[in-house]
């Protein structure tokens, strides 16, 4: 099978963490995944090109590595997809005051205006999902705070399906109706 020896594919009913299992069965979900090849521009490939070069000199020990640290109410995930990065921060208890969720996106493999557009596109997805969303560039961060367990389970399961629908989706934002096109894809 798919799994080195020694392995088990470990099930979804199994995972503990209440934010991680909203997470995964939002990446779980049929349809967020694009099976298309990503159409590379020459732009986007000699964008690309120089980015991981300068940072060969400076890369931290665990720099694109996906990392996560993981409790019964608590999930940090830091998710390297290709040449993106995300960061989930959250905590998802019964007590509404302790809840809060840090979401974290920069980086992509096209020209900077195609990531910039991409950006865009998530900052308003996670405004619908009543995230505050701070945008500069191709950088983004969203926060909640004091919700529900069941508004931070279903917000954690659509940021689960977000973090799949925009891989590589960043190519295909070739004009700014992409991002409302793409909006009302998700």
């Amino acid at each position: 099978g798919p799994y080195p020896p020694g392995t088990a594919k470990v099930g979804l009913q199994t995972v503990r963490s209440r934010p991680l299992r909203a997470l995964l069965e939002g990446l779980d979900s049929a349809g967020a995944w694009s099976r298309e090849a990503a159409p590379f521009g020459l732009k986007d490939l000699f964008s690309s090109m120089t980015r991981p070069l300068a940072t060969l000199t400076h890369t931290p020990q665990f720099a694109g590595e996906n990392l996560a640290l993981i409790a019964a109410h608590y999930c940090n995930l830091t998710l390297r997809l290709g040449y993106h990065f995300n960061v989930i921060d959250s905590y998802l208890s019964d007590d509404p005051d302790d809840n809060y969720i840090y979401f974290r996106f920069v980086g992509g493999m096209a020209e900077q205006t195609k990531r910039d557009r991409r950006a865009e596109l998530i900052a308003g997805i996670l405004a619908s999902l009543q995230l505050k969303v701070e945008l500069k560039g191709d950088l983004l961060v969203g926060k909640a705070k004091m919700l529900t367990p069941e508004h931070m389970y279903n917000i954690l399961t659509r940021i689960g399906e977000l973090i799949a629908f925009t891989r590589q989706l960043d190519v295909l934002m070739v004009g700014d109706d992409s991002i409302e096109l793409f909006f009302g894809r998700f």
